[in-house]
């Protein structure tokens, strides 16, 4: 069971990731170079730490025999992740802004 749940959470985040670069085409216009190779290495990086966040969830819950994360924290859970990895790796990089709001120093 934990498996296919595994599974359809795999497919729906690379869904998902195929979905989100098609719609955000239209917005990384407004970035410059360095900002639009950061921006899709972040999505690559979110991908990457949502499975890697699912797989050490299922793993601690194997270890310890028994569940301890209920469904909906579980899916929140991967879903915090993906996205804080995402939105720290385009702030480290700075490509979080686009250069209309950006202030010049």
């Amino acid at each position: 069971m934990i498996i296919l749940y595994i599974i359809i959470v795999v497919i729906g985040m690379l869904l998902l990731s195929v979905a989100l670069k098609c719609f955000d085409k239209a917005n990384l216009k407004r970035f410059d170079e360095q900002q639009r190779l950061a921006k899709l290495k972040a999505f690559k990086v979110s991908a990457y730490s949502m499975i890697f966040a699912l797989l050490l969830l299922s793993m601690i819950e194997l270890a310890i025999e028994r569940t301890i994360f209920d469904k909906g924290f579980f899916s929140l859970a991967v879903i915090a992740v993906g996205v804080t990895s995402q939105k720290v790796y385009e702030i480290l990089n700075n490509a979080y802004f686009s250069l209309k709001n950006q202030t010049q120093v």
